[in-house]
């Protein structure tokens, strides 16, 4: 059955021996779903699994800056991007080479779950005994997880999870990130924050006003470090207040890699928060 991809383009099950992926989590995703020897380029942040990065797969560029000459001359029957990882320009650009283009731009949980069976689909792969085991084991532990949330008697957390520094920034309720927070029924302080979707954040502000239970710091995009929680306590003292018991410092892919990651992802969050 055709669908769309994030961009309004009509897509159906199509030969792709030839996948060039540009998403860093759909890499993984292609990986896991056995598709190895489909993938002839990646981006340089595509580090999961370590043999992505090798030969015979080519290294096309960066998420933000891909080699589109490079991607070119690999005549790709199928390229994976993102709508926001990845810079319209080039989207466009390999789009008007009369390549697939297959922009993916899940914003929830839900919408990593329906991406899954859409590469199931665009790949050829709905008879693959493999990937429907591997995506039904993947619903099975999220289900899990929700029945694990929905013993805890207590009242919701709030949590800050910036994503940068200098200067700070955090997600507001239109990200992923966000969704992930919510799944773990945590309350994002900057949920509500309208001027972006990674709005910036003065941090003594947040301290001061929304005094959050639980403050997550990722290893990306900003590689947060114990030096960061550091000044973050510091903070706090200086503004008179305490810090919270929780400040942790939290694998960054869990919180933003959709795809086959996300069982360990929430599995893992869910442990950290809870103590579980």
């Amino acid at each position: 059955m055709p669908f769309y991809d994030s961009i309004g383009q009509k897509f159906s099950s199509i030969s792709s021996n030839k996948i060039i992926s540009l998403v860093p989590s759909i890499t993984e995703t292609l990986f896991s779903f056995g598709l190895k020897n489909r993938i002839i380029g990646v981006t340089k942040y595509c580090i999961f699994p370590k043999e992505a990065q090798y030969s015979p797969r080519h290294i096309c560029g960066g998420t933000k800056n891909p080699d589109v000459n490079l991607i070119f001359s690999l005549k790709p029957d199928l390229i994976i991007a993102n709508k926001e990882e990845n810079q319209e320009n080039h989207i466009k650009e390999l789009i008007f080479s009369n390549i697939p283009v297959f922009v993916t731009y899940p914003k929830t949980i839900n919408d990593s779950f329906k991406l899954l069976d859409q590469i199931i689909e665009i790949c050829g792969l709905e008879d693959s005994v493999h990937v429907s085991n591997l995506v039904t084991d993947i619903k099975n532990r999220t289900e899990r997880i929700i029945r694990n949330i929905n013993k805890i008697k207590y009242d919701k957390f709030s949590v800050f999870c910036p994503i940068w520094k200098n200067p700070w920034m955090t997600i507001n309720n239109e990200t992923y990130i966000h969704d992930v927070l919510k799944f773990l029924r945590l309350e994002n302080v900057s949920a509500n924050f309208t001027s972006s979707r990674y709005p910036e954040v003065d941090l003594d502000e947040v301290i001061k006003k929304y005094n959050p239970d639980i403050i997550l710091l990722p290893t990306e995009p900003y590689n947060f470090t114990n030096n960061d929680i550091t000044e973050i306590k510091k903070r706090y003292k200086d503004l008179g207040k305490v810090h919270p018991k929780k400040i942790e410092i939290v694998d960054g892919s869990y919180l933003s890699w959709y795809g086959s990651r996300m069982a360990i992802a929430l599995e893992t969050l869910f442990s950290i928060i809870y103590n579980k």
